[in-house]
């Protein structure tokens, strides 16, 4: 959103895709959304998805967009930015986001070899955890300062569809 020049009025994160489903169906109001939402193995694809959420098409104002397969694909996409911040040697060749299967899973596994330490702690879980204590707030950070969208979309396509979507919503005025 900021890097077309709006400024996003409230910033909301999900505690899971149920929640976001929930919310989704109960949206009435008349606004500008943008909503991510993981796809997971929910679906076989995204379209699946959307039309499973909303069968009679999406409100109007409401860009529901959903990453392949998770919101961490896009963020491992900016692999020069995510090597930088996160202090790991990431192969750009090697590295195809929306292929990946369980792309948390691949992130964490990234910041195990972290040369940071304090990286290490935050991002790597606990025995029993399913991320670090500080995953959530690592990637925020990465997010709003050192995350490039248009070099992540280099790498992802459905990212590049995501920014393709906000653009056209602004240029036909919907936003």
């Amino acid at each position: 959103i900021q890097r077309t020049g709006l400024k996003p009025v409230r910033f909301m994160v999900g505690n899971g895709k149920s929640l976001v489903d929930k919310v989704l169906k109960q949206l009435t109001r008349p606004g500008n959304f943008l909503v991510l939402r993981d796809l997971d193995n929910d679906e076989e694809c995204a379209p699946a998805l959307l039309h499973n959420l909303f069968p009679h098409g999406t409100p109007n104002g409401l860009c529901l967009r959903i990453p392949v397969r998770q919101v961490e694909s896009w963020i491992l996409a900016d692999v020069e930015g995510f090597s930088q911040t996160f202090d790991v040697h990431l192969k750009a060749h090697l590295i195809k986001p929306d292929e990946l299967e369980n792309s948390k899973q691949k992130l964490i596994d990234c910041c195990r070899r972290s040369k940071n330490h304090n990286v290490r702690l935050g991002m790597v879980p606990k025995k029993g955890a399913q991320t670090g204590s500080q995953y959530t707030t690592l990637l925020r950070q990465f997010a709003r300062t050192d995350w490039c969208p248009e070099r992540a979309a280099e790498r992802s396509p459905s990212l590049a569809r995501t920014l393709d979507a906000i653009d056209r919503l602004i240029a036909e005025g919907v936003w």
